[in-house]
């Protein structure tokens, strides 16, 4: 039989009384508040067999994952609490795993994610037990994690670590990048941000993030970049709180690990509902461990003492997991890859970067994959270089010369610059900027000078006062850019980017507010959406600014990860928001990332994800319709993978055929221009099995894997070649590895006849034999 209880309010007098409500015999609930709580009902009881259950996670459908502190293993099971699993983690993860102290579920890529605080990295399996990737969090500047006590996952690529240890949050990004960190605002300029102890995080479903802070029972909601929007304090007696769950009608849940007592608050942080006691038995808890909600609404309550679980359900106000997907960050940062090299490096470029060999002192102009030698007698330390109207300009720091060459034929054309203080001569150029109306802007550091060219070396003018007084006046050029049409110089002493027109007349300053301390600002540039970029070489961060010197993005950071740098030199972030940092070392480095800003090709993401084809079709028909590359607006390639993704994922028709196999054309020229580009391979793939051609889907998978390992390549093969087992299509699947075709000389056809010349290379990545074939041209 089920009981309800309800208090009346009368007049003003406080209820001080406390009640105790028995639910199904046994069920006990105290009630310390004048209006009336929820009721629930006992659903189950059941014993697991795990000798220490520490920590519990949903896995969708009902299942959950447990892990057992004692043997060190994680216990999949059903929702019939049928062991689906066991699988040992000392061994599965390798002598860098030191425990699991917190599981979280991604609900959008049913992916588990296992926290292990010691080590700082996160272990994320399949619903089936296999490991799929590790988020290394290991990072050393700005800040490090001191105590990762909690986590949250916003399938948006957001990965919150609550650090008990420096009471703040690290926001990451799924891959692992450091983005930001979370803290309570100062009290004043001189004090530091007040500490959170933090027992838990949920992520709301537009994308905000509530903490439970225990040092004093608080609820802390902040938006998604970091600013406090409120706090709440939570009623009822409390001892110690852990976990934190918001539920899909926006409420609290936790539960107290002294009380033995499972919390339930409104978003006022009222009462809502109260359960559990000390004790064995239905509603009494011996060692509450751990809660989580099902996607059914179900209250699940680990009892790591009794080796138990029990499950709940309220009735008025059913509670259920809040899995949905948050909105895309406006800001979206991916890590791509990174590449060495010994050479000194000139400049980078979108398909290659300009190198020089100071041992056989020339230039390797690297592009697709192609080297081309350029050489003069005079070159000795070439620093600076740019591209424009097929002519290379190559500035030579020791000569302080400019060296132009035709970039077809490699053939030097002329040279200006060189040392003096006359109109004309240089000192040392760290940038060489084209403009659209055929002038050359050279950034000179040591005389502070923007000086101004033809793109046949005659000089035209030159600005830039050295200086802190005026508002022109440049302490440093530390670096420079065209912003908006104007040039645009970053100068660290002043904290500015000082503006100027076409003719050297000041514009304005944009003040810039980096919001952490000890800024070291030394590369800009900017990005298709007109956001600039700047690096800061002694943090290891890279700050997003707006038109007005805000700072609505930023991250990077310093550490042994292949996406950390210390010491960073330059960045260059192309017209499809490839952004590309220099890191000088032994050997030197280039880490790549793909960033994408507020503007069109964010639209598109953002209707993507939220399967609005029709508006992500509009934005991206002036690429699609566009002729090639050079007539497109800025961000082609980026938009044709976008276009490939959405014909994938679309329910109705996205692309024509003839759409299809141009942009189908476009991307695998592409992919044979960087072959470790996973983004590329991945989009052609789906695509390729969305519409049929699962054979010609594994070849490409297979290829990748083969030259370019990587674990998405894998788990998509092991989809695809289960799928073809299944309709019988495995036998054989044949693949042109390589084809090698020399020059050919049409005199020589007999010759070729009787002795071929083509070599090509195939492999069967089937499971069978395949049949006798001929290969024809």
């Amino acid at each position: 039989m089920l009981y309800r209880f309800f208090l009346r309010r009368k007049s003003l007098l406080p209820v001080k009384t406390a009640f105790f409500l028995l639910f199904s015999s046994c069920l006990l609930s105290s009630v310390q508040t004048a209006s009336a709580l929820e009721s629930f009902r006992f659903l189950n009881q059941q014993r697991i067999n795990a000798q220490s259950p520490s920590a519990m996670a949903p896995l969708g459908d009902d299942n959950f994952a447990i892990h057992d502190n004692e043997t060190d293993e994680l216990l999949f099971l059903s929702s019939d609490y049928e062991l689906l699993k066991r699988l040992p983690l000392t061994t599965a993860l390798g002598p860098k795993y030191k425990g699991i102290d917190v599981l979280e579920f991604n609900f959008e890529l049913r992916e588990l994610y296992a926290l292990d605080s010691r080590s700082r990295i996160v272990f994320v399996f399949s619903t089936n037990g296999e490991l799929i990737r590790k988020i290394d969090l290991n990072i050393k500047k700005p800040v490090s994690i001191s105590k990762a006590t909690s986590m949250a996952i916003d399938a948006s690529d957001r990965l919150y670590i609550g650090d008990s240890g420096r009471g703040d949050i690290k926001v990451f990004n799924l891959q692992g990048v450091f983005l930001y960190t979370i803290h309570k605002p100062s009290l004043s300029l001189d004090s530091a941000p007040p500490k959170m102890e933090i027992s838990g995080m949920a992520i709301h479903s537009d994308g905000k993030i509530s903490i439970l802070d225990t040092k004093d029972d608080t609820i802390v909601t902040f938006s998604r970049p970091g600013t406090l929007i409120q706090t709440r304090n939570l009623d009822g007696k409390i001892k110690k709180l852990k976990r934190l769950i918001l539920t899909d009608s926006n409420e609290y849940i936790s539960f107290d690990s002294k009380l033995q007592k499972i919390f339930k608050w409104d978003m006022q942080g009222r009462l809502a509902a109260l359960l559990g006691t000390k004790g064995k038995g239905r509603g009494k808890f011996s060692k509450l461990e751990d809660i989580i909600l099902t996607t059914n609404g179900s209250l699940v309550a680990l009892d790591s003492k009794l080796q138990e679980i029990q499950i709940f359900e309220y009735l008025e106000n059913p509670a259920r997991y809040l899995s949905g997907k948050t909105p895309r960050p406006a800001f979206n940062l991916t890590y791509e890859r990174e590449a060495k090299f010994d050479k000194q490096l000139v400049s980078m470029l979108s398909n290659g970067m300009v190198l020089f060999n100071q041992m056989k002192q020339f230039v390797i102009v690297r592009r697709d994959g192609i080297d081309t030698l350029v050489q003069h007698p005079e070159f000795k330390d070439v620093s600076a270089s740019s591209l424009m109207d097929d002519r290379w300009f190559f500035f030579d720091r020791s000569r302080r010369k400019v060296y132009a060459f035709d970039a077809r034929t490699q053939q030097f054309l002329f040279e200006f610059g060189g040392r003096g203080r006359s109109d004309g001569s240089l000192d040392d150029v760290s940038r060489i900027l084209p403009t659209d109306n055929k002038t050359l802007f050279l950034a000179d550091v040591d005389d502070t000078k923007i000086q101004i060219f033809s793109t046949d070396g005659i000089f035209s003018t030159r600005f830039g006062n050295r200086g802190s007084q005026a508002p022109e006046d440049i302490s440093k050029i530390d670096d420079a850019a065209f912003y908006h049409g104007k040039l645009a110089v970053l100068d660290n002493g002043r904290d500015v980017v000082h503006t100027f027109d076409s003719d050297g007349k000041f514009v304005r300053n944009i003040h810039y507010m980096i919001p952490e301390e000890k800024a070291r600002l030394t590369a800009l540039d900017i990005d298709p959406n007109d956001f600039m970029l700047v690096l800061d070489k002694n943090l290891s961060r890279i700050f997003v600014l707006n038109e007005n010197g805000e700072t609505p993005f930023r991250f990077g950071s310093a550490g042994t990860r292949s996406m950390d740098w210390a010491g960073a030199e330059r960045i260059y972030i192309d017209e499809n928001g490839s952004l590309q940092i220099f890191i000088p070392g032994t050997p030197n480095r280039i880490a790549y990332y793909t960033l994408i800003t507020p503007g069109p090709i964010a639209r598109v993401e953002t209707a993507l994800d939220t399967s609005d084809w029709q508006v992500a079709k509009d934005q991206l028909l002036p690429y699609i319709n566009a002729r090639d590359e050079e007539s497109a607006p800025t961000g082609y390639r980026r938009a044709m993978i976008l276009a490939m993704k959405g014909d994938s994922m679309s329910d109705v028709a996205f692309l024509s055929k003839s759409q299809r196999q141009k942009i189908r054309s476009y991307l695998h020229k592409e992919l044979k221009k960087t072959p470790d580009d996973t983004v590329i391979r991945i989009a052609l793939v789906r695509n390729l099995h969305k519409n049929g051609d699962i054979k010609d889907a594994l070849v490409l998978l297979h290829n990748g894997i083969e030259k370019h390992p990587d674990p998405r390549l894998n788990t998509l093969a092991s989809t695809y070649e289960g799928s073809m087992a299944q309709l019988g299509l495995d036998k054989s699947v044949i693949g042109f590895e390589d084809i090698k075709i020399p020059k050919i000389y049409a005199a020589l056809y007999q010759n070729y006849y009787d002795h071929p010349v083509i070599e090509v290379t195939i492999r069967n990545n089937g499971g069978e034999t395949a049949a006798r074939g001929l290969v024809k041209f």
